[in-house]
């Protein structure tokens, strides 16, 4: 459990980091559990699905092969949403005081994987109609809507109520939340860098990167192995660290103290 009293009411990047990390450290093991169960597994499968198809069918697509990937990335999208739900619901707890468990979480995750599915595909869909007229309305709907899911999450709001619910939260720290998305994508990028590069290291061991015949051995251990835990990582984290930015905002905005913020889970 982590301490995260404060009487400042401004948005505090470092606190959100540390937020984040202590959740995340406190509650490793039902936390990577859940991110290796529904976002490592589903690619892992997935991956190897593709590269045993392509194998067989000597790099062309099949329309099974075709059919295969449709499936595999819906289970993939509702496993995502799943996740998503679930670690914030846990992280929030923690944020709170109290301790996260497995069983608890995944039901929760299981219990808003529609109104989640909705959130998702809606706010994906403005950000990308955003993006597309001049960049900057896409990304302040980004940034406006981060906290859309928690919201839902923690507070049981409709579709529709919780997107109205996010951008008042929002409104007065978007420049900040801007900063931090900067920060976290350039330290993801970097972290997935070094991963990457160590793991075709390991794996160039295995057998070259290349292959006439097809997949090598490196490339399936990279694709198959590497490659889904490092997605798993990113996902626990970026979870993780969307509940702390609403864990804040709920403090800043509205001075609600950490015990009111899950009442709700009683």
């Amino acid at each position: 459990m982590t301490d995260f009293a404060s009487s400042t009411r401004k948005f505090d990047i470092g606190r959100i980091f540390e937020r984040t990390f202590g959740a995340v450290g406190f509650n490793l093991l039902p936390f990577l559990g859940l991110a290796l169960l529904l976002a490592g597994l589903p690619q892992a499968v997935l991956a190897y699905v593709q590269l045993d198809q392509l194998k067989a069918a000597d790099g062309e697509l099949s329309v099974p092969h075709v059919l295969s990937l449709m499936a595999g990335g819906l289970v993939s999208l509702i496993c995502s949403m799943t996740l998503q739900a679930a670690i914030i619901h846990g992280a929030v707890l923690d944020m709170n005081g109290r301790k996260a468990r497995f069983a608890d979480c995944l039901a929760t995750g299981i219990r808003h994987f529609l109104p989640v599915l909705a959130i998702s595909l809606l706010s994906g869909l403005g950000i990308v109609l955003g993006t597309l007229m001049l960049v900057i309305p896409g990304i302040f709907l980004a940034i406006a809507w981060v906290v859309v899911v928690p919201v839902r999450v923690v507070e049981h709001t409709g579709v529709f109520e919780s997107f109205g619910r996010s951008m008042r939260l929002t409104e007065g720290s978007r420049w900040q939340i801007l900063l931090l998305f900067i920060i976290f994508m350039v330290l993801s990028w970097i972290f997935g860098a070094i991963i990457m590069a160590i793991a075709l290291g390991v794996a160039g061991g295995f057998g070259g990167l290349a292959s006439l015949q097809g997949p090598s051995t490196a490339m399936t251990i990279v694709q198959v192995v590497i490659s889904p835990i490092v997605g798993a990582v990113s996902a626990m984290l970026g979870a993780s660290g969307v509940a702390a930015i609403y864990s804040e905002l709920r403090t800043i905005k509205e001075g609600v103290v950490p015990e009111q913020l899950t009442s709700v889970f009683d």
